[in-house]
C-alpha cells in the first residue's frame, strides 16, 4: 500500500518517539533503583550508629555515646547525624542527601529488657 501524502517518513518520527520513551523509563528505573539503594544503606548506617551509641552508654567501650554514634557515620561518608539518649538507650536518625531528595532513617538501640533470649518461653 503506497504512503498517503504527508505521511512520508512518519515511522521514524514515532521510532524516535519510542526510543526517548524507552531512554526517559530507564532513567526513571535507575533513578528508582539507587534512591531505594541509598534508603538501605542509610538504614544501615543509622542501625550501626544507634548500636555503637548504646554499647557507649551501656559501658561496653569508652567514650560519649553521640560522638561514637557520629563517628561511625563520618567514617561512611558525608551524613548528618542527629542522636539522642534516653538511658542506655540510643536513637540515632541518620540524614543525606541524594539526587535532591533528602532521605532520612532512624534506628534505636538498647538494652533488652528481658535479656538477650527474650523469645524463649524458659527464661524468667
Amino acid at each position: 500500500m503506497p504512503p498517503r501524502p504527508g505521511e512520508r517518513g512518519s515511522a521514524t518520527v514515532m521510532a524516535i518517539a519510542m526510543t526517548a520513551a524507552g531512554l526517559v523509563l530507564c532513567g526513571v528505573v535507575i533513578l528508582v533503583g539507587q534512591l531505594l539503594l541509598s534508603v538501605r544503606t542509610i538504614q544501615s548506617l543509622a542501625d550501626l550508629a544507634a548500636l555503637a551509641a548504646s554499647d557507649v552508654s551501656m559501658g561496653v567501650v569508652s567514650g560519649r555515646p553521640c560522638d561514637a554514634a557520629r563517628a561511625v557515620a563520618q567514617r561512611q561518608g558525608n551524613y548528618s547525624v542527629y542522636c539522642l539518649m534516653n538511658g542506655p538507650e540510643a536513637s540515632v536518625t541518620i540524614s543525606a542527601e541524594h539526587s535532591g531528595i533528602t532521605l532520612s532513617r532512624t534506628a534505636t538501640a538498647g538494652p533488652s529488657v528481658h535479656g538477650v533470649w527474650s523469645g524463649d518461653e524458659s527464661t524468667p
